[in-house]
């Protein structure tokens, strides 16, 4: 169960995307996309933050600072969609989520909608939000 916890976690951060390598589309216009995150433990390390449309390719990837534990990124010029949020707290500033010998996440994590899975991730159409104007959501980091 622990690998399969690891797994579910790889695969969401960190699969055929590493941080800062990636194209984006052309974001000449479209809709607007604030992304709030809040109940982050501490100020420590910052927050690495994945975009992804509803075929879940990444259209945005970015690590944000944290202030007073709360952290902000817009996303500009979004088509209108269907779209993932995916976070997680980088603590340590290590670029990757850290998982203790049991397999479970050491930082603290969140999806969009604050959709929660049962010993893994949330189901991806349980994160999808759908964007047809400019738009504000929040994302609660869970920590275990």
């Amino acid at each position: 169960m622990t690998m399969a916890i690891f797994f579910v976690f790889f695969q969401i951060l960190v699969l055929n995307t590493p941080f800062g390598k990636m194209s984006e589309h052309n974001l000449a216009s479209g809709f607007n996309l604030e992304i709030n995150i809040i109940k982050i433990r501490n100020d420590a390390g910052q927050i690495a933050i994945q975009v992804l449309d509803e075929q879940k390719k990444v259209v945005k990837q970015e690590f944000v600072t944290i202030a007073n534990k709360r952290s902000v990124l817009m996303v500009k010029g979004l088509p209108k969609g269907k779209y993932a949020v995916q976070i997680f707290h980088d603590e340590n500033k290590n670029e990757k989520m850290d998982f203790n010998f049991l397999g479970i996440p050491k930082e603290g994590y969140g999806f969009s909608n604050d959709a929660r899975g049962f010993m893994s991730a949330p189901a991806f159409e349980k994160q999808l939000i759908n964007l047809d104007q400019d738009r504000a959501i929040q994302i609660r980091l869970s920590y275990f």
